[in-house]
């Protein structure tokens, strides 16, 4: 035994020698490395920068190009840069007065734009595209200076080709600002730590926290962090004490150049915007969904119990109508707590989901767009599990990554606690995707070494690649077993039957010119046991006039008049209470036509059952195209629900 034992050695060691000498005979010399690194680097920047200008000029023909759609915070944006930029207005001191309701740092920047290359929106968009790959290159320099310069160019690589700035980088709003912010500012924090907290790194890290702060106002929260970041990586305290209170200093001192304007024109203390309640009520009102809502009838009430509180003189500064927006949903959750527990799960759910959720800007539309968007990009659904991968495998270097994970978890919960869009989740990515390059290098190390290495890696990887992407994985074996579409039990004795996501995915409508629409929907209750039925109808319409029809399987016609809806144009829900007895089990057929041209009715991307169609004249229906007055090609279901109420 022991011979052969010896023997199995001996072979072993014969091989390990030979794999050797086979790595040194193929092995690259290190001049040719640098050569090969640097190419790939500046090759990665290049083609990135070019499909990005080539996806800006495929936009270029979109209506709201050059002029902002009204109403949205890019027109806000654009407008208020423009009149600094001519003189017309400052930043500090308005003509109009008031608190400002928007990012002030990232409007200078824009009037800075416009000052030096005139009102430009092509440049601009030019220029924002070089800020984001400026931030990419700063995000490659964080994790070659944690991990090493092949996890660095794999993060570079998964950035570059990243979807979601393809879109934001081209639009007038902070985003793309901030992220270059951000970035710098986690860069300058570790190279405080790194160089043993020199405090001219201090001094720039104020100054940058302090833009961060003036570019998105809940970036405020970082202050705090930093000094538990500080005290867990064991700083001593005279260190400590000297570098946070420099931070703070220069920090407050560039907020305060906004919170002194905002004192002097109102004599009262609002830090930079005072808007943050009537947010903080749109993202957690009674019955939100987590995300960023039209809000409902609920919202005009507190509106009304405020200017009846002005008039009556309890309210007499903006912060205590501020205060007041907070107040309410607060008191809501002491009464409903299980709903408090309810809405930040949906809200986690949807921060770490796959949905590019819309504000201002959709990319389901960019995508009609542009061929570009339509290739196969990285996407939040493979970076997010692997950073969170990446994360768990590096927390040997703990002192290292400590930021960039406290970072991901406080900047998780400022945004959750207000409403969660795809450009305010956005930022998340910077410290994921240094923990993303880092986990690809970690797995494919360990598979040169020996794939058994590499098995707990890739099965960790996969756990939360499902985990994030379960609402897409779901949709797709829904789709397969379960066609008859969705019925949800959502109180002790109502139902709600829904072909839709519930959330407007895709943000498309469908409008009623000349053309019917019809929703079929199937029902498979007893009728006996039905006390109530209401069809649910989602729409937005833009004036009074006329009428809408319903008619019901192909027999009974209802007919709504307009003057008595909503017409403001938000989207808004339509009650119509039915007879139980018109509904039959199985398949149901809800055709609409409009004698008004502005009634829309919302479209859901999300599952497509085809039982959503539209119909022109004498032509068949159409299940292929929802919008079929939009260039948007869209399918889906028109979001037209039953709600039941059993006895």
């Amino acid at each position: 035994m022991g011979k052969k034992k010896k023997k199995k050695e001996q072979k072993l060691i014969e091989k390990n020698i030979k794999t050797k000498e086979i790595r040194r005979a193929i092995a690259i010399p290190q001049n040719i490395k640098s050569l090969l690194f640097y190419f790939v680097f500046f090759s990665v920047l290049f083609v990135s920068f070019s499909l990005k200008i080539l996806f800006l000029n495929q936009i270029k023909s979109m209506p709201d190009f050059y002029k902002p759609l009204v109403g949205t915070d890019m027109e806000t944006y654009d407008t208020y840069a423009h009149k600094i930029a001519k003189g017309e207005e400052t930043l500090l001191f308005t003509k109009t007065g008031g608190i400002l309701s928007f990012a002030p740092f990232y409007v200078q920047f824009l009037s800075m734009i416009y000052s030096i290359f005139g009102h430009n929106l092509y440049l601009t968009r030019v220029i924002q595209i070089l800020i984001g790959i400026i931030a990419n290159i700063i995000i490659f320099l964080i994790t070659k200076e944690i991990f090493n310069r092949t996890s660095a160019l794999i993060t570079l690589i998964l950035l570059s080709f990243y979807n979601a700035p393809f879109m934001y980088e081209v639009t007038l709003l902070y985003t793309t600002l901030f992220i270059l912010l951000f970035s710098l500012l986690l860069f300058i924090l570790l190279k405080l730590y790194k160089t043993n907290f020199k405090f001219y790194f201090s001094i720039i890290a104020g100054i940058v926290l302090g833009l961060c702060c003036l570019t998105r106002p809940n970036m405020v929260l970082f202050l705090p962090f930093i000094f538990l970041w500080l005290l867990l990586i064991k700083v001593p305290l005279k260190k400590l004490l000297s570098n946070y209170l420099t931070i703070v200093i220069i920090s407050t001192l560039i907020i305060s150049t906004i919170t002194i304007r905002n004192y002097m024109l109102t004599k009262d203390f609002i830090l930079i915007s005072g808007h943050g309640g009537r947010a903080f009520w749109i993202g957690n009102y009674p019955r939100a969904d987590g995300i960023y809502s039209y809000p409902h009838e609920k919202f005009a009430e507190v509106e009304e119990k405020i200017e009846k509180m002005k008039s009556e003189g309890k309210l007499k500064k903006p912060s205590q109508v501020d205060k007041l927006w907070y107040n309410e949903i607060t008191s809501y959750w002491k009464k409903h707590p299980k709903e408090f527990f309810r809405l930040y799960w949906s809200k986690f759910r949807l921060f770490w989901g796959t949905w590019e959720i819309p504000n201002n800007v959709d990319w389901e539309y960019f995508k009609s767009w542009s061929s570009i968007l339509r290739l196969p990009l990285f996407s939040f659904g493979l970076i997010a599990p692997l950073g969170i991968s990446g994360m768990l495998f590096s927390l040997k270097k703990w002192r290292e990554t400590s930021l960039f994970i406290g970072t991901i978890i406080i900047y998780m919960f400022a945004t959750i606690a207000y409403f969660v869009v795809g450009r305010h989740r956005l930022p998340v990515v910077v410290p994921l995707s240094v923990f993303s390059g880092y986990f690809v290098y970690y797995t494919v190390v360990k598979l040169s070494k020996n794939y058994r290495y590499a098995i707990f890696p890739i099965f960790t990887f996969l756990l939360f690649f499902i985990l994030i992407n379960a609402r897409d994985i779901g949709r797709f074996f829904h789709l397969q077993f379960y066609n008859s579409g969705v019925t949800e039990k959502i109180s002790k004795k109502m139902y709600q039957i829904r072909d839709d996501s519930g959330l407007w995915r895709g943000r498309q409508s469908s409008r009623l010119l000349s053309n019917m629409i019809k929703k079929d929907i199937i029902f498979n209750f007893d009728t006996s046991i039905i006390k109530y039925v209401y069809l649910f109808i989602s729409y937005q319409l833009y004036s009074p006039d006329g009428h809408i029809n319903i008619r019901i399987n192909d027999s009974n016609e209802f007919k709504i008049e307009c003057q008595k809806l909503d017409y403001s144009g938000t989207p808004k829900i339509i009650y119509v209470p039915l007879n139980p007895n018109l509904l039959k089990l199985g398949l149901n057929s809800f055709v609409f036509s409009s004698t008004n041209n502005n009634f829309f009715v919302l479209v859901d991307t999300y599952y497509d059952y085809d039982r959503s169609s539209y119909k022109e004249g004498e032509k068949d229906w159409n299940y292929n195209n929802l919008t079929p007055y939009s260039k948007l090609h869209t399918n889906g279901e028109y979001m037209i629900r039953l709600i039941i109420e059993v006895k």
